[in-house]
């Protein structure tokens, strides 16, 4: 391959651009239809035994008739590079690396490098052509450039058995699609291995929330409309909702910024656009029914959802410090002891105060003529967690051990921790171990058939700053496909009221997840695989037409210009900028992935 070098500004707008990061995971068509008649978890089976036999490499896996993976690994030493986490007490000694020494038989050995230069630290030993280690974890966007450099192994000829992808296989039955078509490139080449986590609603994980005894003080129903949201702001910002005597502290919205790009949440923006154009993605592309690529903000539906937000502004029902504003300028409002925001657009309701959070509602808003109204989706789709070196003498140990890492039962250790200690299987469940074992169907577990329970006593694990033995953490390849998030409870317990509250929160999380998918648009730009000279010519196009939205959306809204009458000039900049270019390889892209 051509040698070719991309900067690190690049670069990041290639993973944005291309739904390869985490959190703008890559999805197949209507992922969301799985099944979850997969959902059963065999305890502690080995995955590979039920793997296809049709490519059998040894002799001895010949005459046996079964593919045993210690007649490859047995002996054999894998080093990782990984970058360090203080979290992570030791390596070597964890549960981690315990199971796929036992399932293999091979030998791991870690090159651990301080986190802040790990990137830097394998960039100069790629530049110096110094011998890499056999796995790269947690490569980032750099693995782009060791492409380039030659520096990385091509993957489809081992992805291509059966018996070293057999988990990988096995995962993506639950996840509803192919995940080894969706870690192939434009140009049909597969260099990562995956890291998928489609937790129940990570594909609507965004909502839009409003909080509904202020619709009942007022006597308004909970908002459907952005007309009849429209009019309950006007009436927040000018009545004493919380009865403090001042009319200054409420807030009708509540975010910061205009495209998070972290895809965590307070995007107010978004939850008022989508009410005139499916305005989520985090570059704005659209697809239309004729599988068409297009870009929200070249429409004439931008352009009235722009005429009527800034009716907001005009009003002062938001303020233009919200284009300015930080995260924690919007959590220190809604991470506060009581109401005093009406609504918000983020990840989960959150608050101190359950008895106040539990009370937010999820709406989605349409326009003024009933129609549209989108909540957030974007199918969750496997990120790069890893790569193999060129200089790795054994790819067929090293991909077995990046295999094994996608089994069902690493997923679940690898995020609840030690099995009997954090967390048990339901039918293991000691009963004085726990509050109310009983609990799990007001947790929905019925209707989301869960086998298993997350956690004894409580849900520190994962939140822990306390170093620990008990895996790698998310670290390297893992996938937990909705196979296994839909059999996921919590030990909550009824019996007391902060117990019914943490129920009560599940109960809300559950439906307002099910109302995002329920509300998604028909069709998404869900993955769109570009070609090398694809990914390096709309890279700095992206950055630059995102950046001038940006823009000119706050000067749009502000009135520091005129809608109308700058509205041609501002799609004349924006062909300058490249966008025909942009749409032009998406739709080639998103063309491979689905014709």
């Amino acid at each position: 391959m051509k040698k070719r070098v991309i900067s690190a500004i690049l670069v990041s707008a290639i993973l944005a651009g291309s739904l390869m990061g985490c959190g703008q995971n890559k999805a197949a068509p209507d992922a969301s239809n799985s099944s979850s008649s997969s959902a059963t978890i065999e305890k502690e089976a080995d995955p590979a035994a039920s793997a296809s036999t049709d490519t059998v490499d040894t002799a001895a896996a010949e005459a046996a008739g079964e593919f045993d993976p210690h007649t490859i690994c047995d002996g054999v030493t894998i080093t990782i590079a990984v970058p360090e986490n203080t979290r992570i007490s030791d390596w070597k000694n964890n549960d981690s690396c315990r199971y796929i020494e036992e399932k293999l038989g091979v030998n791991l050995e870690f090159e651990v490098y301080p986190s802040a230069d790990f990137t830097t630290k394998i960039n100069t030993m790629v530049t110096a052509g110094d011998k890499l280690p056999d796995l790269i974890f947690s490569p980032g966007s750099n693995y782009v450039n060791w492409i380039s450099e030659g520096a990385i192994r091509e993957l489809s000829d081992l992805y291509a058995d059966e018996n070293l992808s057999a988990n990988i296989r096995i995962a993506s039955e639950g996840a509803g699609y192919d995940i080894i078509e969706y870690m192939r490139n434009g140009d049909g080449e597969i260099y990562g291995f995956p890291g998928l986590e489609q937790s129940y609603g990570f594909d609507s994980k965004i909502r839009f929330w409003v909080y509904k005894p202020w619709c009942d003080q007022l006597g308004v129903d909970v908002p459907t409309s952005i007309d009849e949201y429209l009019e309950i702001c006007r009436q927040v910002i000018n009545t004493d909702m919380n009865g403090n005597g001042s009319t200054s502290d409420e807030k009708a919205l509540v975010g910061y910024g205009f495209n998070d790009n972290s895809g965590q949440g307070y995007e107010w923006f978004p939850g008022l656009m989508s009410a005139f154009v499916y305005s989520w993605d985090v570059n704005f592309f659209t697809v239309d029914e004729n599988d068409v690529v297009g870009l929200a903000y070249t429409t004439d539906a931008w352009k009235e959802g722009l005429k009527y937000i800034k009716q907001f502004f005009d009003e002062g029902i938001i303020d233009s410090s919200i284009f300015t504003g930080t995260e924690d300028d919007a959590k220190a409002q809604i991470l506060t002891d009581g109401p005093t925001v009406f609504s918000w657009s983020g990840y989960d309701y959150f608050g101190s105060d359950l008895e106040v959070g539990n009370q937010y509602v999820w709406t989605h808003l349409t326009n003024p003529d009933g129609e549209n109204g989108y909540s957030y989706y974007k199918p969750v789709l496997p990120s790069v967690a890893a790569v193999m070196s060129a200089d790795c003498e054994n790819p067929e140990a090293a991909f077995l051990v990046c295999d094994i890492m996608c089994d069902e039962y690493y997923g679940l250790f690898t995020r609840y921790g030690k099995e009997g200690e954090d967390w048990a299987y339901w039918d293991q469940v000691i009963a004085e171990d726990v509050l109310n074992p009983d609990d799990y169907a007001a947790q929905g577990g019925e209707e989301y058939a869960v086998e298993w329970i997350s956690t004894y006593k409580n849900d520190d694990f994962w939140s822990s700053t306390q170093t620990t033995d008990a895996s790698w953490l998310q670290c390297g390849p893992f996938i937990r496909n909705k196979a296994i998030q839909y059999v996921r409870a919590r030990q909550i317990s009824a019996d007391t009221p902060e117990g019914q509250l943490n129920i009560d929160k599940t109960t809300i999380s559950l439906t307002s997840k099910d109302a995002g998918i329920a509300n998604k648009p028909p069709k998404v730009l869900d993955f769109a695989p570009l070609t090398a000279d694809e990914t390096v010519e709309t890279a700095e196009i992206l950055v630059n037409a995102n950046a001038y939205v940006s823009e000119m959306t706050a000067a749009f809204l502000t009135g520091k210009a005129d809608i109308d009458a700058e509205w041609d000039s501002y799609l004349a900049q924006l062909e300058t900028i490249g966008i025909d270019t942009l749409i032009a390889d998406y739709q080639a892209g998103y063309d491979r992935a689905h014709k």
